[in-house]
Protein backbone atom coordinates (compact mmCIF):
# COMPACT_ATOMS: atom_id res chain seq x y z
CA UNK A 1 0.00 0.00 0.00
CA UNK A 2 1.03 3.39 -1.18
CA UNK A 3 0.38 6.74 1.29
CA UNK A 4 0.66 9.78 -1.09
CA UNK A 5 0.11 13.78 -0.59
CA UNK A 6 -0.31 15.10 -3.97
CA UNK A 7 1.59 18.88 -4.73
CA UNK A 8 -1.31 20.67 -5.12
CA UNK A 9 -2.26 19.79 -1.20
CA UNK A 10 1.20 21.63 -0.53
CA UNK A 11 0.11 24.50 -3.08
CA UNK A 12 -2.64 25.37 -1.06
CA UNK A 13 -0.50 24.78 2.41
CA UNK A 14 3.16 25.10 2.00
CA UNK A 15 3.62 24.01 5.68
CA UNK A 16 1.42 21.20 6.09
CA UNK A 17 2.81 18.18 7.57
CA UNK A 18 1.20 14.96 8.40
CA UNK A 19 1.98 12.68 11.22
CA UNK A 20 1.02 8.66 10.35
CA UNK A 21 0.84 5.72 12.77
CA UNK A 22 0.32 2.46 11.53
CA UNK A 23 -1.01 0.26 14.18
CA UNK A 24 -1.27 -3.47 13.65
CA UNK A 25 -2.57 -6.13 16.10
CA UNK A 26 -4.85 -4.12 17.81
CA UNK A 27 -7.84 -4.63 20.43
CA UNK A 28 -10.29 -2.11 20.39
CA UNK A 29 -12.57 -4.00 22.90
CA UNK A 30 -13.68 -3.04 26.21
CA UNK A 31 -13.57 0.31 28.11
CA UNK A 32 -10.28 1.37 30.05
CA UNK A 33 -11.06 3.75 33.03
CA UNK A 34 -7.52 5.40 32.66
CA UNK A 35 -8.36 6.29 29.30
CA UNK A 36 -11.69 7.87 29.87
CA UNK A 37 -9.79 9.99 33.02
CA UNK A 38 -7.36 11.27 30.05
CA UNK A 39 -10.16 12.51 27.96
CA UNK A 40 -12.02 14.01 30.52
CA UNK A 41 -8.91 15.79 31.58
CA UNK A 42 -8.06 16.63 27.94
CA UNK A 43 -11.81 17.98 27.90
CA UNK A 44 -11.24 20.26 31.37
CA UNK A 45 -8.39 21.92 29.60
CA UNK A 46 -10.66 22.39 26.72
CA UNK A 47 -13.61 24.27 29.02
CA UNK A 48 -10.77 26.89 29.87
CA UNK A 49 -10.16 28.13 26.88
CA UNK A 50 -12.51 31.41 26.25
CA UNK A 51 -12.77 31.25 22.07
CA UNK A 52 -11.79 28.19 20.41
CA UNK A 53 -12.43 29.32 17.21
CA UNK A 54 -10.16 32.10 17.41
CA UNK A 55 -6.69 29.83 18.65
CA UNK A 56 -4.46 30.30 15.69
CA UNK A 57 -4.48 26.28 15.61
CA UNK A 58 -8.42 26.93 14.49
CA UNK A 59 -7.91 29.71 12.36
CA UNK A 60 -4.89 28.70 10.25
CA UNK A 61 -7.13 25.58 8.69
CA UNK A 62 -9.95 28.31 8.51
CA UNK A 63 -7.71 30.14 5.75
CA UNK A 64 -6.81 26.37 4.21
CA UNK A 65 -10.29 25.27 3.93
CA UNK A 66 -11.57 28.90 2.13
CA UNK A 67 -8.41 28.30 -0.06
CA UNK A 68 -9.91 25.52 -1.73
CA UNK A 69 -13.82 26.82 -1.82
CA UNK A 70 -14.95 25.27 1.56
CA UNK A 71 -16.46 27.37 4.50
CA UNK A 72 -15.13 26.37 7.89
CA UNK A 73 -18.15 27.30 9.64
CA UNK A 74 -20.61 25.22 7.66
CA UNK A 75 -17.77 22.20 6.99
CA UNK A 76 -15.72 23.11 10.08
CA UNK A 77 -12.45 20.98 10.51
CA UNK A 78 -12.62 18.18 13.15
CA UNK A 79 -10.58 19.87 15.81
CA UNK A 80 -12.69 22.33 14.91
CA UNK A 81 -16.16 20.86 15.59
CA UNK A 82 -14.43 18.65 18.47
CA UNK A 83 -13.41 22.08 20.30
CA UNK A 84 -16.31 23.95 20.41
CA UNK A 85 -18.63 20.92 20.85
CA UNK A 86 -16.53 19.76 24.02
CA UNK A 87 -15.88 23.92 24.99
CA UNK A 88 -19.77 23.88 26.42
CA UNK A 89 -20.09 23.95 30.10
CA UNK A 90 -22.06 20.58 30.46
CA UNK A 91 -20.52 18.85 27.58
CA UNK A 92 -19.72 15.23 27.98
CA UNK A 93 -17.69 13.42 24.92
CA UNK A 94 -19.23 9.75 24.81
CA UNK A 95 -16.61 6.87 25.24
CA UNK A 96 -17.55 5.03 22.10
CA UNK A 97 -14.24 3.29 21.85
CA UNK A 98 -10.69 2.99 23.01
CA UNK A 99 -9.03 3.80 19.48
CA UNK A 100 -11.89 6.87 19.40
CA UNK A 101 -11.25 8.25 22.96
CA UNK A 102 -7.27 8.11 21.51
CA UNK A 103 -8.21 10.31 19.03
CA UNK A 104 -10.48 12.64 20.74
CA UNK A 105 -8.26 12.84 23.59
CA UNK A 106 -5.25 13.55 21.03
CA UNK A 107 -6.92 16.08 18.99
CA UNK A 108 -8.05 18.03 21.67
CA UNK A 109 -4.51 18.02 23.20
CA UNK A 110 -2.99 18.93 20.22
CA UNK A 111 -5.71 21.07 19.38
CA UNK A 112 -4.98 19.93 15.81
CA UNK A 113 -7.25 17.20 13.61
CA UNK A 114 -6.78 13.58 13.99
CA UNK A 115 -9.02 10.73 12.13
CA UNK A 116 -8.02 7.17 11.20
CA UNK A 117 -9.43 4.69 9.27
CA UNK A 118 -9.38 0.36 9.20
CA UNK A 119 -6.17 -0.37 7.33
CA UNK A 120 -7.76 -3.82 6.13
CA UNK A 121 -11.26 -1.98 4.97
CA UNK A 122 -9.05 0.84 2.98
CA UNK A 123 -7.45 -2.22 0.70
CA UNK A 124 -10.91 -3.30 0.08
CA UNK A 125 -10.77 0.12 -2.51
CA UNK A 126 -7.31 0.19 -3.80
CA UNK A 127 -3.86 0.03 -2.56
CA UNK A 128 -3.44 3.70 -3.04
CA UNK A 129 -4.06 5.88 -0.49
CA UNK A 130 -3.93 9.21 -1.04
CA UNK A 131 -4.72 13.29 -0.43
CA UNK A 132 -5.59 15.05 -3.66
CA UNK A 133 -8.01 17.14 -4.99
CA UNK A 134 -11.62 15.59 -6.45
CA UNK A 135 -12.12 15.12 -10.14
CA UNK A 136 -15.99 15.50 -8.50
CA UNK A 137 -16.93 11.83 -9.89
CA UNK A 138 -15.20 9.93 -6.59
CA UNK A 139 -18.08 8.54 -4.33
CA UNK A 140 -18.23 9.22 -0.54
CA UNK A 141 -20.89 7.45 1.85
CA UNK A 142 -20.93 9.61 5.20
CA UNK A 143 -20.97 8.31 8.86
CA UNK A 144 -25.10 8.75 9.93
CA UNK A 145 -28.38 6.79 9.52
CA UNK A 146 -30.29 7.40 6.43
CA UNK A 147 -27.16 7.88 4.85
CA UNK A 148 -27.10 8.80 1.22
CA UNK A 149 -24.37 8.24 -1.26
CA UNK A 150 -22.51 12.13 -2.28
CA UNK A 151 -20.09 13.16 -4.64
CA UNK A 152 -17.50 15.77 -3.90
CA UNK A 153 -17.16 18.97 -5.55
CA UNK A 154 -14.57 19.55 -8.27
CA UNK A 155 -11.22 20.64 -6.56
CA UNK A 156 -12.50 19.78 -3.10
CA UNK A 157 -9.49 18.42 -0.88
CA UNK A 158 -10.43 14.69 -0.76
CA UNK A 159 -8.42 11.73 1.19
CA UNK A 160 -9.56 8.37 -0.77
CA UNK A 161 -8.62 4.89 -1.61
CA UNK A 162 -8.70 5.62 -5.47
CA UNK A 163 -12.10 6.59 -6.32
CA UNK A 164 -13.80 6.20 -2.88
CA UNK A 165 -13.73 8.74 -0.31
CA UNK A 166 -12.45 8.08 3.10
CA UNK A 167 -13.20 12.28 4.18
CA UNK A 168 -13.92 14.62 2.50
CA UNK A 169 -12.93 18.53 2.46
CA UNK A 170 -10.10 17.47 3.69
CA UNK A 171 -10.56 16.74 7.35
CA UNK A 172 -14.35 17.47 7.42
CA UNK A 173 -16.47 14.14 7.68
CA UNK A 174 -15.31 10.41 7.75
CA UNK A 175 -16.78 7.86 5.30
CA UNK A 176 -18.68 4.69 7.54
CA UNK A 177 -16.56 2.59 4.87
CA UNK A 178 -13.59 2.70 6.57
CA UNK A 179 -15.05 3.35 10.08
CA UNK A 180 -12.92 1.79 12.82
CA UNK A 181 -14.97 -0.64 15.05
CA UNK A 182 -14.35 -3.57 17.74
CA UNK A 183 -13.32 -5.76 14.76
CA UNK A 184 -10.77 -3.37 13.62
CA UNK A 185 -6.95 -5.12 14.13
CA UNK A 186 -5.33 -2.63 12.16
CA UNK A 187 -5.37 0.68 11.70
CA UNK A 188 -3.34 3.93 9.99
CA UNK A 189 -4.52 7.35 11.92
CA UNK A 190 -3.46 11.14 10.50
CA UNK A 191 -2.02 14.19 12.57
CA UNK A 192 -2.57 16.71 10.52
CA UNK A 193 -0.37 20.27 11.29
CA UNK A 194 -0.25 23.16 9.80
CA UNK A 195 2.16 26.73 10.73
CA UNK A 196 5.24 27.52 12.48
CA UNK A 197 6.73 23.91 14.27
CA UNK A 198 4.32 21.70 12.11
CA UNK A 199 6.99 19.34 11.56
CA UNK A 200 8.18 18.89 15.55
CA UNK A 201 4.04 18.99 16.06
CA UNK A 202 3.31 16.43 13.50
CA UNK A 203 6.34 14.04 15.08
CA UNK A 204 5.27 14.56 18.80
CA UNK A 205 1.52 13.84 17.76
CA UNK A 206 2.61 10.80 16.19
CA UNK A 207 4.50 9.43 19.46
CA UNK A 208 1.68 10.51 20.94
CA UNK A 209 -0.78 8.77 19.75
CA UNK A 210 1.63 5.96 19.01
CA UNK A 211 2.22 5.64 22.68
CA UNK A 212 -1.48 5.49 23.77
CA UNK A 213 -2.05 2.98 21.02
CA UNK A 214 0.76 1.00 22.62
CA UNK A 215 -0.18 1.32 26.10
CA UNK A 216 -4.12 0.56 25.83
CA UNK A 217 -4.84 -1.46 22.58
CA UNK A 218 -1.56 -3.93 22.77
CA UNK A 219 -0.94 -2.66 19.02
CA UNK A 220 2.15 -2.65 17.10
CA UNK A 221 2.90 0.53 16.00
CA UNK A 222 4.63 2.52 13.05
CA UNK A 223 5.26 6.44 13.53
CA UNK A 224 5.78 8.78 10.26
CA UNK A 225 5.90 11.95 8.99
CA UNK A 226 4.79 13.11 5.38
CA UNK A 227 5.65 16.73 3.92
CA UNK A 228 6.25 18.53 0.85
CA UNK A 229 9.81 17.07 1.40
CA UNK A 230 8.88 13.58 1.70
CA UNK A 231 5.09 13.19 0.53
CA UNK A 232 4.88 9.52 0.03
CA UNK A 233 4.94 6.34 1.85
CA UNK A 234 5.08 2.67 0.81
CA UNK A 235 3.75 0.01 3.42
Amino acid sequence: MNIHLHPEIFALAPDFHRGLVIARHLDNNGDSSELEARLREAESETKKIDSPSELSAVTAWDEVHRAFGSNPNKFPPAHKNLLKRVNKPEMRLPFISKVVAIMNTSSLSLRTPVGGDDLKRCQEFGTDLELRLARGNETFLPLGKDVKEETPEENEVIYAAEDTIMCRRWNWRNSCQTLITSETTEIVMNIDCLGEGASEQAQVGAATVAALLREFCGASVEEYVLSASEPSLHL
